[in-house]
């Protein structure tokens, strides 16, 4: 009695888990990064490399 009720709840949490996954998974289908200046470029003149990623854009993905 005890192995189902295991397994009940293991397929419970794998059905959730997936949910997530799938609601995850739609948000960053949505979302393009974008290259907008020479990352090497930024390296080269010595800016600090924690800012390298000032060099790309998150844009809605479709509208280009």
């Amino acid at each position: 009695m005890m192995a189902m009720y295991e397994r009940l709840k293991a397929k419970e949490a794998e059905l959730a888990y997936n949910a997530a996954k799938g609601r995850i998974l739609k948000k960053l289908a949505g979302i393009k990064i974008v290259k907008n200046k020479s990352v090497l470029y930024e390296i080269g003149k010595g800016k600090p490399q924690n800012r390298i990623c000032e060099a790309f854009q998150i844009r809605p993905a479709g509208g280009d």
